[in-house]
């Protein structure tokens, strides 16, 4: 049933006159309804609210509104007069409608939105773009597992792209009514491109009965977000006054009423316009409506008691004949129908075809059905196709769905999906029925890569059917907790797998549930959950090492450290027994252990395990667990500090989600991507992954690696010289659960926050603090983090003495250097060299920058050594050139102050080798080559698989790097050095 609205007033069949007494005795005339539709009565002030919000997006304003109201107060028809005055205006319109059936089947309300769009009302670049979400939408059902094509074209994705494209053109209204019944794939592609597009002239409004969405529901966790976010306000459709219904009256029955008939109508009706039409149309039937003079009077003593919602909806079906009575009813569980499917429609009715029309033509006469698009028929009402289904009794549903279902089976129709038929032979099962509750599965196994979130509900419809007690429900719930999962749910996740987990015997299977609601539950940022959650559904002592290790890392974060240490030993001693999706678990959490307070000998050997995993190409671990093995491996050696690009780990991970049908499971490789950006100082880009990246990780409530992006966007903001727009950010950050490792982390931004908006407040001393609670608590990067801060402050001094407090720390730390993590290290280099005054110490520190390929680090230790008059010209020339390269405002002030207190005319600077040539990465020498053979920005990012603009930072990074000025300066210095061997391509003619 698509694309009429749900309160659409009907046309009633004409109803004769005839002449009887009236009141004052002159001559009466029957009367009944003389309009087609109803204007909106009384929804002046509605109507005006919205028509501002849509009169702002030629402003280039963006939002989301909510209507909601009771069941026929009118919502559809606001909406349509709404709709017809933004088309007025010039605007693009889409309209949906979702219904019943509808959550079960991925995208359906989006492709009825797309439908009501005219293809001659948009650009060619639209319908191109157009026919390929369509496309994708199909494919994202039908194609087999691990399609390439429906990977790489992900509906969510054609939606920000052909909305943006849209609004491209010109503003955008898109509507969805009833969208408490929609599907979450259609809401989450909506909501995803809203987020997206905030700069754009794009309005969303969804119209939903009273009382939803439920917490928890799909509406709630898309557009209800939205909504709590300020993204635009909740409108509600209060039932009409009685003044409102003698308006109604007198419009419809063109007179004016009499005060008995108002109150009659508007007692019947309570106000809901639906009731009140209905109840003119049962006045009308009986009789009872008279007219004399241009005044409407009520004839008679019709009956008192209120109309109910199913008697005022099945009043005019019920006036129809049999066979249009049959055919209503039947239409009811089938939805859309077409023409062409007069057989099937026969097979349910037992009427033959010329009958089958006749009744056709009196339900759409009488407005119970409305023609749609070509040959096709619906209900013109929702709530018709509502209250005859539940009319029809359950064994009679049984039975038309059946009939539906087995018709589909020896008549395939391509209108009627995998998932359509689905939802039929589910409707027709009785609990216990094992074909049924293969068909759930099977319409599950369909949906689970391209669509998990639709998988998790199919599985659900099977787990309604399984009997009481069985031992298959346990299964489908650790299922459910999978698809949950790769749908970016984790609450929904969280409570199948704890029913999963309390149900299921096999200690395996149950091991393998836990681990994931754990994971989902540290995900959301709840480690205290997730530890009581672990201790509960694996108890013993005797856990796997995977759950061993998992728990070690959520002590870590609890600031239990030396619990966790003492745990991670006891995973590393059973690692061994483990199968191998566990291992690659327990690699996974040991390497963010090791890495946070370890040993960085351990963290490279989990790291070597996770990669061995993730590269044996045999069958001994699955698809899914070897690309979550490599998404973990690239987030936490990004972690360390690593900027190396690895093309094998790159094109491994494309092969490996082309199979497994997803990719970036939790957020971790736009976590990791936005991290080895800032390293290299690629900061734009990195800004422009974070703010791409929090839409998705805020949508799905993935508030752990959804603070660690924040955390990144902070530091670059930071050292923009921006400390305001930082603290910004950092008080933006929300987690359910304060952890301690988290609450430090959020003191340590803070304070540097302070010193750089006050350097004489005490953001110093908190510093200092940080950096003794973090080596108290063994926290490797918050001791880092706060070394250099403190650095960076004696360095605004040019005042070793601002580190003092830190020496003995510095001293300790150096003496450990074969196991402290690299960062870590760099941290110790600086405040030694500053602290001794020791330009060795300074070149060491230059050159650890120099081979991490690290810009800032390089940059500050050429600063450092100028602070040391260690040929300070030259270094605090090729640290002012890094610095404003980089775009770091309060480092380039820094150099620039220095130099004015050393008396130096600050030059474009040109990068010291400190004593050797500088160490290229693979991807300096693979671009240095695409530029000797003279291919253009353009061309290299073709070749590099790479955007344009990541190619033009990475030539700025290479400039910078050997001290080249241009493309010619940058080949002739390459083959000075003899960085490019012989046969290293060849020139383009």
């Amino acid at each position: 049933m698509r694309g009429s609205p749900e309160d659409a007033a009907p046309r009633p069949r004409a109803v004769g006159t005839a002449s009887a007494a009236c009141p004052d005795g002159d001559a009466t005339t029957l009367v009944g309804p003389r309009i087609a539709e109803l204007p909106p009565v009384g929804r002046d002030g509605t109507l005006s609210t919205l028509t501002e919000l849509t009169e702002r997006l030629a402003a280039g304003w963006s939002g989301v509104c909510v209507l909601t109201g009771e069941p026929g107060v009118g919502k559809t028809r606001v909406l349509r007069e709404l709709l017809g005055r933004v088309r007025a205006q010039g605007h693009h319109v889409l309209h949906g409608r979702a219904q019943e059936y509808d959550s079960s089947i991925a995208y359906a309300v989006l492709k009825d939105a797309l439908a009501s769009t005219p293809r001659a009302d948009v650009g060619a670049r639209v319908r191109v773009e157009l026919d390929g979400l369509l496309e994708a939408m199909d494919r994202s059902v039908t194609a087999p597992q691990g399609d390439e094509v429906s990977r790489r074209q992900s509906p969510y994705v054609m939606t920000t792209r052909l909305l943006r494209s849209l609004t491209d053109e010109r503003p955008c209204v898109i509507a969805v009514d009833d969208a408490h019944l929609a599907d979450e794939e259609s809401l989450a592609a909506l909501c995803l491109a809203a987020r997206h597009l905030r700069d754009r002239p794009l309005l969303l409004v969804f119209a939903l009965r009273s009382g939803q969405p439920v917490p928890g529901t799909a509406f709630a966790a898309t557009v209800g977000r939205l909504v709590e976010e300020g993204a635009g306000p909740v409108v509600h459709l209060a039932p009409l006054s009685e003044e409102d219904t003698r308006t109604l009256i007198s419009t419809a029955l063109d007179g004016s009423p009499d005060p008995r008939l108002v109150q009659h109508v508007f007692a019947q009706s309570r106000g809901n316009p639906l009731f009140a039409w209905e109840t003119l149309l049962a006045l009308t039937a009986q009789r009872a409506i008279r007219s004399a003079h241009g005044r409407l009077y009520l004839s008679g003593e019709p009956g008192r008691g209120l109309v109910s919602r199913r008697g005022a909806l099945l009043h005019r079906i019920f006036q129809q004949d049999e066979d249009a009575r049959r055919l209503a009813r039947v239409m009811s569980a089938f939805g859309r129908v077409h023409l062409d499917q007069l057989s099937l429609i026969a097979e349910l009715t037992g009427l033959d075809e010329p009958r089958i029309q006749r009744a056709f033509d009196a339900l759409t006469e009488s407005a119970v059905l409305s023609r749609v698009g070509s040959g096709g028929f619906e209900f013109a009402h929702p709530l018709m196709a509502e209250v005859l289904y539940d009319d029809l009794g359950p064994v009679e549903r049984r039975r038309v769905h059946a009939a539906i279902s087995a018709h589909t089976v020896t008549h395939p129709d391509p209108r009627i999906g995998l998932l359509e038929r689905a939802t039929h032979a589910v409707e027709a099962a009785s609990p216990g029925d094992p074909v049924a509750i293969e068909t759930a599965m099977e319409a599950a196994r369909a949906t689970r890569d391209t669509a998990p979130l639709s998988a998790a509900r199919w599985l659900n419809r099977a787990l309604e059917l399984v009997p009481p007690g069985s031992a298959q429900a346990s299964e489908i719930l650790a299922l459910q907790t999978q698809a949950y999962w790769k749908g970016s749910r984790p609450d929904l996740a969280i409570a199948a797998g704890v029913r999963a987990a309390e149900l299921l015997p096999a200690r395996r299977r149950r091991t393998s549930t836990a681990l994931t609601v754990v994971n989902a539950a540290y995900a959301t940022g709840r480690p205290s959950q997730a530890l009581e959650l672990s201790e509960r559904l694996v108890p013993g002592e005797d856990a796997p090492a995977a759950v061993v290790a998992q728990r070690s890392l959520l002590l870590t974060y609890l600031g239990r450290t030396e619990e966790a240490a003492e745990l991670a030993r006891l995973a590393w001693t059973r690692l061994r027994c483990g199968d191998p999706e566990a291992r690659a678990v327990t690699y996974s959490s040991l390497a963010f252990v090791e890495n946070m307070v370890g040993s960085r000998v351990r963290a490279e050997q989990a790291l070597d395990g996770l990669w061995h995993l993730a590269i044996d190409d045999a069958d001994a671990l699955p698809v899914g667990a070897r690309l979550s093995a490599l998404e973990s491996w690239t987030f936490v050696s990004r972690l360390t500090d690593s900027t190396e690009e690895t093309p094998a780990a790159r094109e491994l991970i494309e092969s490996l989600s082309t199979r497994a049908g997803w990719q970036d499971l939790g957020g971790q490789a736009v976590s990791a991507l936005a991290r080895v950006q800032w390293l290299r100082g690629e900061w734009d880009a990195a800004l422009d992954t974070i703010h791409s990246g929090v839409i998705a990780l805020e949508f799905a409530g993935l508030a752990t690696n959804l603070a660690w992006l924040r955390m990144h966007e902070a530091r670059i903001l930071l050292a923009q010289g921006l400390p305001v727009a930082a603290q910004e950010v950092v008080d933006s950050i929300r987690l359910e659960e304060q952890s301690a490792y988290w609450c430090a982390q959020r003191e340590l931004m803070r304070a540097r926050i302070d010193l750089a908006r006050d350097p004489g407040g005490d953001g110093a001393e908190r510093l200092a603090e940080c950096l003794h609670s973090g080596a108290r608590t063994g926290w490797h990067d918050v001791v880092a983090e706060s070394l250099n801060a403190l650095v960076d402050a004696a360095l605004d001094r040019d005042d070793p003495g601002a580190l003092a407090s830190a020496a003995p720390l510095v001293r300790r730390l150096a003496q450990r250097a074969e196991s402290i993590p690299v960062r870590l290290l760099r941290a110790v280099d600086t405040a030694e060299a500053l602290l001794d005054r020791d330009p060795a110490r300074a070149v060491e520190a230059l050159r650890r920058g120099q081979d991490a390929g690290i810009p800032l680090a390089t940059a500050r230790g050429h600063f450092l050594l100028a602070l040391l008059d260690h040929d300070a010209p030259t270094h605090l020339g090729a640290a002012a050139g890094g610095f404003e390269a980089l775009g770091a405002r309060a480092w380039v002030q820094r150099a620039q102050a220095l130099a004015r207190s050393r008396g130096i005319l600050l030059g474009r600077g040109r990068p010291v080798p400190a004593g050797s040539t500088p160490r290229l990465a693979d991807i300096d020498l693979q671009l240095l080559q695409l530029v000797r053979d003279g291919l253009n920005n353009r061309e290299i990012a073709e070749a590099m698989h790479y955007s344009r603009k990541t190619v033009e930072a990475y030539l700025s990074r290479l400039y910078r790097k050997t001290g080249s000025t241009s493309r010619i300066s940058l080949v002739l210095t390459a083959e000075r050095e003899g960085w490019l061997g012989a046969t290293a391509g060849s020139s383009r003619s």
